[in-house]
């Protein structure tokens, strides 16, 4: 048993900041939440659009994102590159978040598994400062749409390992391969911590029309129905 600092959601599916103790079991799932249970692709590419970018649907992710800006518009330096991408993430993650969809299918897996019992835990790596009050954006969306989950926690630009570590989840789900190789012990994504040995970790992408294996035990998923049946499995 663990105790760390988590959004904890109320009768009312209000968040309120708790010191809370994480106990591992068998029902602990846990999930990124932007771009794994929200899809701001769309939002993303209509964004950088208006500012004379053009942003490939599959190249949606951070790194993509700022390769594409500095090659499309190299007269730009790389400071000011990033400061035109943070600023574009305070926009759609703060000021527009209630315009960002959901997954498809996300909102009506994520119910079906609080219906059998599971323990959603999301663990995201958004910033958190007064500037950029991102976690509470993440949570007033939650609300939003009716979502119900055991534990959110933010590890703020860090590595989400030691939180994983502690939630033991028998599946994890992220859409960024470095979030998802910084929980292995080397680069081949074949040695990890003990807590997190019994963890399947997965990749999700939408544009992914296989499942395959990307780097070590790391596999793609490219659906939440499929996401589902496999939690579902690994439970049984």
């Amino acid at each position: 048993m663990s105790i760390i600092n988590a959004w904890i959601q109320d009768k009312n599916l209000d968040f309120s900041l708790q010191n809370v103790d994480l106990c591992s079991n068998n029902t602990n799932v846990a999930f990124d939440f932007d771009g794994v249970i929200t899809d701001p692709k769309n939002q993303k590419i209509k964004y950088l659009s208006k500012k004379g970018y053009d942003i490939s649907f599959k190249k949606t992710q951070k790194l993509d994102i700022l390769l594409t800006m500095k090659s499309q518009m190299p007269e730009k330096s790389k400071t000011q590159i990033k400061t035109e991408y943070d600023l574009m993430i305070k926009k759609l993650y703060v000021d527009q978040m209630n315009q960002i969809d959901a997954e498809k299918n996300a909102l009506e897996n994520l119910s079906k598994l609080n219906q059998k019992g599971f323990k959603i835990y999301v663990v995201t790596s958004r910033e958190s400062s007064y500037e950029r009050p991102e976690i509470q954006a993440a949570m007033n969306w939650l609300k939003q749409k009716n979502i119900s989950i055991t534990a959110a926690i933010n590890t703020n630009n860090e590595s989400k390992k030691e939180v994983l570590k502690q939630i033991k989840p028998i599946i994890y789900v992220d859409d960024s391969i470095n979030k998802l190789i910084e929980l292995y012990e080397n680069q081949e994504c074949t040695k990890i911590h003990s807590d997190l040995e019994n963890t399947k970790m997965f990749l999700f992408n939408t544009s992914f029309k296989e499942q395959a294996n990307v780097c070590g035990f790391i596999k793609t998923i490219n659906s939440w129905n499929l996401l589902y049946s496999k939690i579902i499995d690994k439970h049984e």
